[in-house]
């Protein structure tokens, strides 16, 4: 299972400025990226978990949506799912489709079913474990969409199971929103408000590696302007 992991595990080399947050930092990624077009068209292997990861806005939600319309067209039994965390009745996309979650527990699935889990980066190692086991058991098939990491670049909990755990894993491609033309692979908070979740799309942008690298420094570039500005200030008082 290591040598699987270290097999796509690409280190991040930002900031060699003294952000010792970032000193450390990996980001897993997947030996062959797939355009969204392709992604899922696969044929989905009978009782395996799959997991889908990508920036925001890349189209996770609204390819876990027409999955499951998708399966049920086909007449397949198909749960919908989001951590308990979010407490809402239904995943949605900003392509305005939208479907109901199912109001099951986990270990109430019954057998040879479909289960398709959005923002899955919100759940816990023990719901993933749940997950895993519920696929050998009873041969029910899972799609996990979510992010990989925070805007930290930190590995979600539920996100680093999957990673470790899942049958495949699959990245969901997208351009970078500063530059349009680098591959973004991570989500950059543009609001300094501590108190911010992280599904407002408002607040972050989806950016490259050279991206990230120019919006942080400027973003630590002004905030040492303003710490040493409201320094003097309190000293004048």
């Amino acid at each position: 299972m290591k040598l699987r992991i270290l097999s796509f595990l690409m280190s991040l080399a930002f900031i060699s400025n003294g952000v010792s947050a970032m000193d450390e930092t990996y980001y897993y990624d997947t030996i062959k990226s797939k355009s969204i077009a392709h992604v899922c068209d696969e044929n989905l292997a009978q009782g395996k978990l799959y997991f889908y990861y990508g920036v925001m806005g890349a189209g996770k939600s609204k390819l876990a949506i027409e999955k499951v319309n998708e399966f049920r067209k086909k007449g397949l039994k198909t749960y919908v799912l989001a951590p308990k965390s979010l407490n809402c009745g239904k995943i949605s996309s900003r392509a305005n489709i939208s479907a109901n979650t199912s109001k099951i527990d986990l270990n109430c699935i019954e057998p040879n079913t479909y289960l398709i889990v959005d923002e899955a980066q919100f759940l816990s190692e023990k719901e993933i474990n749940t997950i895993k086991n519920i696929c050998a058991s009873k041969n029910v098939t899972a799609l996990c969409f979510g992010l990989l990491t925070t805007f930290q670049l930190e590995l979600f909990e539920g996100s680093k199971k999957l990673v470790e755990c899942a049958d495949s894993v699959t990245k969901i491609s997208m351009l970078c929103e500063e530059c349009n033309e680098n591959e973004a692979i991570c989500n950059f908070r543009t609001s300094s408000n501590n108190k911010l979740i992280v599904l407002d799309k408002n607040q972050y942008k989806s950016l490259c590696e050279d991206c990230y690298k120019k919006l942080i420094s400027y973003q630590i570039n002004e905030n040492l302007v303003t710490n040493f500005l409201q320094f003097n200030s309190s000293l004048l008082c």
